[in-house]
């Protein structure tokens, strides 16, 4: 007998199975091992973020998200955000890595990738601040970070005198990086 009186047909429980299911069809190998006798880890259970986004993160993830951003911020489009492709890559490459890991691995994930990533990209000051469920940039659009043109900014005597441009190996480089990170602390 199940603790939940509502429960009946238990659908979710359902659907949760044939997901676990499906992903160890398309994982037949255990856990941390590829083909026998290979050390080759097995091949990805998705073939890319967006496939990963559209059929694991998305359901498995699901918050309330409405017109109105003032507490989770989302775009249906996020594939038009780099900010948020880049970073949902991340997160599936990740995750790729740690559903192989039949220990913490997941809990891992879900505290170091998953949770913080999702925090920052739903922030509503943030990756889709301008967005909403109705649409891409329907009020406004985030511009990109201002910045000075390399030439102005390597030119500039600052940098210069402290040494931190280098044509050098990066062992030597390494010292011109402390070098101006010392100027600028005044030490």
């Amino acid at each position: 007998m199940s603790q939940f009186p509502d429960d009946g047909e238990d659908l979710f429980k359902e659907q949760v199975l044939a997901k676990v299911e499906q992903m160890e069809a398309a994982d037949p190998a255990p856990a941390g091992q590829g083909e026998k006798g290979s050390d080759e880890p097995p091949p990805p259970c998705f073939p890319n973020h967006i496939e990963w986004v559209t059929h694991w993160l998305s359901p498995m993830y699901a918050r309330e998200v409405s017109d109105d951003v003032t507490s989770n911020a989302w775009c249906p489009w996020w594939l038009k955000h780099p900010e948020a492709c880049s970073t949902f890559e991340s997160m599936w490459r990740a995750w790729e890595h740690y559903r192989l890991d039949g220990k913490t691995g997941m809990s891992v994930w879900w505290r170091d990738h998953c949770h913080s990533h999702m925090a920052r990209l739903m922030d509503p000051a943030g990756t889709f601040k301008f967005c909403s469920v109705r649409g891409h940039f329907i009020n406004g659009q985030l511009q990109p970070l201002p910045l000075a043109s390399p030439g102005a900014a390597l030119s500039s005597p600052a940098i210069a005198e402290a040494g931190a441009i280098s044509t050098t190996t990066t062992s030597g480089r390494k010292s011109h990086v402390a070098r101006l990170f010392a100027r600028l602390a005044g030490h």
